[in-house]
Formats: structure tokens, sequence, C-alpha cells
């Protein structure tokens, strides 16, 4: 287990506390500041240049309405929105690739132990249809639009990345929303975490809407972890950075469901190796019925990788002038079952 993703949840504020002047760290007032600013949202109401913003919160209310009312209608599959995003990090060199995601009574957690966020990825968050992404070949999603889909399950997602600690406040997803919906790209500081450092990588966290109804709330959990489970461990065949996938489910009752998946390329030691590369993926699991008891499975794989020009299939991403195919092939021997039919990615 990489020792950069600890045990335990991230100790956040609580949903209604203000933080003072001096726990909110320097880098992040001054970020939701600038976003505040870039928003026109400091100026005096009665100026000229005041009524000119409100105009364009008009026409930019309609995006975020419009935005909000895709995601409530959506079957969005937003685990798998940050999990790309997560992938699409940069991680230090000295450190396996990993993304930790946990499941409580009261909320998800994503923890990676990447870089951290720059500025440019605080912005990338706070606008509708911005991305650090763009022409990036070797990067699967697009930081921004799929971070909104966290609005599915949370008003309140908060993060933390190097010494950035905010939150966003949006309204309550429907057909229609009833404000103007800034709170979707408007962050709010946070106090630093007790025993946060720069270098603890990138907490996300999601807490579950408070005031819903009992059976609403455990009816989403239910689909969390179903999510959650679902995940196959051959995704991470076709994701260029992450090495090591954690799964904790603290609702499973007593003990803990515990689940990690890892990949590592072997050795190439033939030459039928040399010219296609075999991947090793672990799938470990603690017992439903036995928390004590570990289930492992092995497979191997062999990933053909190509890269084709986009004027040859439609990609909408713009900028984007080649992409990345790759099939893998799972190796069975004679006497081994065939396995079963898996997804595309």
């Amino acid at each position: 287990r990489p020792d950069s993703l600890n045990e335990g949840f991230l100790v956040s504020a609580p949903l209604d506390y203000e933080p003072t002047a001096s726990e909110v760290h320097a880098d992040t007032a001054r970020v939701c500041e600038d976003v505040r600013e870039f928003y026109g949202l400091n100026l005096e109401p009665n100026s000229a240049g005041a009524k000119i913003i409100a105009n364009l919160h008009g026409l930019s209310n309609k995006s975020i309405q419009r935005l909000a009312a895709d995601l409530y209608a959506a079957e969005v599959h937003f685990v798998l929105e940050l999990l790309q995003n997560a992938d699409d990090c940069s991680f230090p060199a000295d450190k396996e690739p990993a993304l930790k995601i946990s499941l409580s009574a009261s909320r998800l957690e994503f923890r990676s132990n990447e870089q951290g966020f720059e500025k440019n990825n605080v912005r990338a968050l706070c606008s509708i249809g911005d991305s650090t992404k763009a022409g990036q070949i070797d990067q699967i999603g697009q930081k921004g639009i799929g971070f909104k889909s966290v609005f599915k399950v949370t008003k309140r997602p908060k993060i933390h990345s190097r010494n950035f600690h905010f939150e966003f406040c949006a309204p309550s997803l429907g057909p229609e929303i009833q404000d103007d919906g800034l709170g979707f790209i408007i962050p709010s500081p946070l106090p630093t975490p007790d025993g946060w450092n720069a270098e603890s990588g990138t907490t996300i966290v999601l807490p579950f809407a408070e005031g819903n109804a009992p059976g609403e709330l455990e009816d989403l959990r239910q689909q969390l972890k179903q999510q959650l489970h679902d995940i196959p461990a051959s995704l991470l065949l076709f994701l260029n950075k992450l090495t090591c996938i954690e799964i904790h489910d603290e609702r499973e009752g007593e003990y803990p469901y515990v689940r990690k998946m890892s990949k590592k390329k072997l050795p190439k030691h033939d030459r039928w190796q040399s010219l296609m590369p075999i991947v090793q993926v672990h799938d470990s699991s603690t017992s439903a019925t036995d928390p004590t008891q570990l289930i492992t499975r092995q497979t191997e794989w062999l990933v053909v990788e190509s890269i084709l020009q986009t004027e040859m299939i439609y990609v909408s991403r713009p900028g984007v002038k080649q992409t990345k195919l790759a099939i893998a092939i799972p190796l069975v021997s004679p006497k081994q079952e065939l396995p079963q039919s898996k997804d595309v990615h």
C-alpha cells in the first residue's frame, strides 16, 4: 500500500463553519479572490461596470443552468470521471501513482498522491468549458466539465491540494435551479486541515447532501457502493499513469470492505514479448463473509497500442490531432476457462 495514502478520512470543517483569515492559506485566499474579481463580483453594485457584468452573468447563467439540468437528467458515472482526472495528473517520480477511494456513511473521498494543483487547475474548476488539457494526447479526461459531475451526489465538494483548500456551494440540482447558479463555479476558502503539508497530494471530499430523506441517502450509498465494486481491474490497462487503485467501503458492516487493484509490466525475457508488452494485473479484496480472508486474482494481458490521427475518427476535443488506441488481450492457458466479455474504455 502506498505510504502517501494514509488510513482514515480527512478531517474537514463543518458545513456551516466560516474560517478566519489566519486559518486560510494565502494561496487559497488569493485564488478565490481572483476568481471573484474575474467574474466581477467585487464591483460596487451601482457602478457602470457592475451593470455590464450583471448582463454577462445573465448569459453565463444560462450555460450554468443548462449544465445543472443536464447533470440532473443524465446517468453520469462520476466515479470514472474523477478517476480519469486523477490519471491525468502529474506524479512525483519516486512514488507509485495511486488513488484511494473511501466510502463512509456520510461521504465519499478521493485521495491521490499526485504532485498537486497549480493555480490554473483551480481556475479550470471555476469555469464552464475551460480546461488545462487541451491538445494533450496522454490525457483522457476534461478537468472542469468532468468534475462538475460530483454535484450529482453533493452540494458542497471540498478540495485540498498543495496550498489550495476550497469548496463550492451549489444549489440543489433539478430541471431548473432557483438562483444564479454561481455556486457551481465560485470557490469559498477552507481552513488548512490539521497535519496537512504541501506534499500530501490531492484529496476531494464529497459530503452527502444534508436534509435528504434517510431512504434517499441509503439509495445513494448503495448506488455508489455498486459503482465502486463494479470497477473492473482491467481498467488499469487503459490508464496512462495510475498503477494502483484502492477502494475502502466502510458501509460493509463491522469490518470494512477493502480492495486493491494494481498493475505492472512483466520484464522482457523473450523475442515475442520484446515486441508487445505483457501487463500483469492483481486484484485482491476482503471476503464478504470473512474479513480476515483475502481473495486474490491475477491475470496477464497482451497490450497492443497504436497512435491514430484524429482526422481518421471523430474526436470532440479541440486541438487534439492524435489519439491513442489500446487493445488488451487476456492471456490464458488451454486448460483455463475463457474470461467473460469486457467493457471497452
